[in-house]
């Protein structure tokens, strides 16, 4: 006859578990329940300000943005605000005609802070540059004009020294 297996009971169970000490629970202090607590909502804050930003980030709408030859152009807008504002100086200067307009991007020069923007404008193209005096690009007191030149190589403006 095979021998039963050693049946644990409740109260076996709870008999060998008394004789380990394993079912006295660890009284906690106040300073441990203190810290347990600052953790806690430091962890709550820290899901909280979580779930803010990721239901932000779905409700923000974010612009769309025409493919190529979508647009006017594909110059970057501050490029094209840059130029504009620089050609506007000058047309208002009555250095180039009115509605000159801006054919490409600034380019940069070997001096800091100077940049040439080219403009067509009548039957003549232009090279306006300009020193950027601040960094507001719609504000035409931000522009200094330095020298505009006509395609042929006349100079019709030039900043003295």
């Amino acid at each position: 006859m095979k021998r039963a297996a050693s049946v644990l009971t409740p109260s076996r169970f709870s008999s060998r578990f008394r004789a380990c000490g394993w079912y006295k629970k660890k009284a906690m202090s106040d300073p441990d329940i203190h810290g347990l607590a600052q953790e806690w909502l430091a962890a709550r804050i820290v899901a909280g300000a979580g779930i803010v930003v990721l239901i932000a980030g779905f409700l923000i709408p974010v612009p769309m943005h025409s493919g190529p030859g979508g647009g006017a152009t594909n110059e970057p807008p501050a490029a094209r605000q840059f130029c504009l504002t620089a050609v506007a100086t000058a047309a208002d200067f009555g250095i180039v005609p009115t509605g000159t307009a801006p054919t490409g991007m600034p380019q940069r020069t070997d001096v800091r802070g100077r940049y040439v923007c080219a403009a067509s404008g009548g039957n003549a193209t232009y090279a306006v540059a300009v020193e950027l005096v601040c960094h507001d690009l719609g504000d035409e007191r931000c522009f200094a004009l330095y020298k505009v030149t006509k395609s042929d190589g006349t100079v019709l403006y030039q900043k003295q020294q």
